[in-house]
């Protein structure tokens, strides 16, 4: 599995128009292998699953969302803001893109990407 950094910090295209007005981050990522595959884990606070979207297409992995601040009260000071990211890595060809498992628990997003599974060698009978 690759990383892809290319395009890694631009908004998606439907925020476009709001670029400008918007943060934007990179979620920092480590990355994990073990026997039976990989493991991302992303971290995003102030993030919940309705807010995450994760696909893959063409073999690119992108998790992409939105952090929402809801002030409760009047704000005296604030350093943190309403944020989009999004994150792309290029999946190899040892990862079963159908069996991909995403979760989110206290701000930490998990991905799970297991291996296909090896063709092991079978006996081929003859017939005679």
């Amino acid at each position: 599995m690759n990383t892809d950094t290319k395009d890694t910090c631009t908004p998606p295209d439907n925020r476009a128009t709001n670029a400008a007005r918007e943060s934007w981050l990179q979620p920092r990522a480590d990355l994990i292998e073990n026997k039976n595959g990989f493991r991302a884990t992303l971290d995003m606070p102030g993030v919940n699953k309705d807010s995450l979207n994760v696909f893959v297409h063409e073999r690119t992995l992108t998790i992409e969302g939105r952090r929402e601040t809801a002030p409760s009260g009047a704000t005296l000071h604030r350093e943190s803001n309403a944020a989009g990211f999004r994150r792309r890595f290029t999946l190899g060809e040892s990862i079963e893109v159908a069996a991909i498992t995403v979760s989110i628990r206290n701000g930490v997003a998990t991905i799970g990407l297991p291996k296909v599974a090896q063709a092991k060698p079978r006996n081929i009978p003859v017939a005679g």
